[in-house]
């Protein structure tokens, strides 16, 4: 796989996994699931960070074997607190292949060892096994809970 900036063309394909419900249930609130019209404004809010925030942002995930859109990946402010989070968002049928891990332990170097950035931060719902799994293979610990994204939280912390 590899990353690569949204563009509006990617509405379509990227709305397979926003309005997937599963895929969705432990995004932001929960409540972000998006039919295929609105997701053009989500992108449209990526292509702004990617002038204001060049080095952050989400990014499209492509399947190199199909050339297909298959999720998101990047870091980008914590509204909150202000910290660089680490966020991934894949298609349910690309799901236990190990690609979150591959995606989140690249995230993670890159923000370290090429952006300069001192720690980085992952927020994940307690009920998100999965996701907590893979944090915690790339090296992240354990951090404060709290509230993020209108969700009680465990924060997870690099390095």
């Amino acid at each position: 796989m590899y990353l690569r900036r949204f563009s509006l063309d990617d509405a379509v394909a990227y709305a397979k996994a926003y309005s997937d419900v599963t895929v969705m249930k432990f995004i932001g609130d929960g409540t972000w699931v998006r039919p295929a019209e609105e997701v053009h404004e989500v992108i449209a809010e990526y292509q702004k960070t990617y002038v204001s925030h060049p080095d952050l942002g989400y990014w499209a995930i492509i399947d190199r074997d199909s050339d297909q859109l298959i999720g998101d990946a990047g870091l980008s402010p914590l509204i909150q607190t202000g910290e660089i989070e680490v966020g991934y968002l894949l298609r349910k049928d690309f799901w236990g292949k190990g690609l979150a891990t591959e995606l989140v332990g690249a995230l993670l170097k890159h923000a370290i060892e090429s952006l300069g950035i001192a720690q980085v931060v992952a927020v994940i719902d307690p009920r998100n096994l999965n996701s907590i799994a893979v944090v915690k293979k790339c090296g992240m610990r354990e951090g404060e809970p709290g509230v993020y994204h209108n969700r009680d939280s465990l924060k997870y912390l690099f390095p």
